[in-house]
């Protein structure tokens, strides 16, 4: 390696915690910066999005890190929410990632330095509302695009005056505070699917709206298997 940079890493989820190990394999200083109490992101239940009884979508070989793999020996299986959490923790200590992650302590700006070749990161003690002002050589975003505390809520015509109750699926855990009511769900991506479904088993109605229809193969590859 020709230069160890100095390295700022926002988010210990799953994406901040591979980051990180993999920067410090590489010989670089790391410094990670986590809003909350411990790693795990979207899995860190309950302040994460990870909900009651999620599972995930692809068995435990596919979802692990190459890194840092399950027992071969393991029966293939979907792993459930707090089983991949413990294996995101898990795989913190196995490589000593936790000395450098700064636990409860927020980003509030980042700016680039004055020749656009270094970053000006500041940041705040969540406890004590100490803020810190560190350069850097480079940084990582590694909050995802669904953070719990920012959800991406579309805009549109009537949401301002709408009477009932609108909720983002990063905060669903259950389906009960739905039960007995008339739900409108927006979007088939996985969670989506999964959660209009629980809704639908309690719900006095349910609905789903999409923009696209969620094909399972692209027509045009599908043709050209064919063709």
């Amino acid at each position: 390696m020709a230069q160890s940079l100095n390295v700022c890493v926002v988010g210990a989820g799953m994406s901040g915690l591979v980051a990180i190990k993999e920067l410090l394999d590489e010989g670089h200083r790391v410094t990670c910066f986590e809003r909350t109490t411990q790693v795990g992101g979207n899995f860190n239940y309950p302040i994460g999005a990870a909900y009651d009884s999620m599972s995930l979508t692809v068995s435990q070989y596919h979802m692990a890190f190459s890194s840092f793999p399950p027992p071969l020996g393991d029966e293939r299986r979907f792993w459930r929410r707090e089983e991949y959490a413990a294996y995101l923790r898990d795989f913190a200590a196995q490589f000593t990632l936790l000395p450098h992650i700064k636990f409860e302590t927020e980003i509030v700006t980042i700016q680039r330095g004055a020749n656009n070749d270094q970053f000006r990161v500041i940041s705040r003690d969540k406890q004590t509302g100490t803020v810190t002002d560190t350069v850097f050589d480079a940084v990582a975003l590694c909050s995802g695009a669904h953070a719990v505390h920012i959800p991406r809520i579309p805009k549109f015509e009537g949401a301002d005056t709408f009477q009932g109750q609108i909720e983002h699926s990063v905060h669903y855990k259950s389906p009960e505070p739905f039960r007995g009511k008339h739900v409108v769900c927006v979007g088939f991506g996985e969670t989506a699917a999964d959660v209009t479904f629980q809704i639908a088993e309690v719900a006095a109605s349910c609905w789903t709206s999409f923009r696209r229809y969620p094909a399972v193969i692209n027509q045009a590859l599908l043709r050209t298997i064919y063709a």
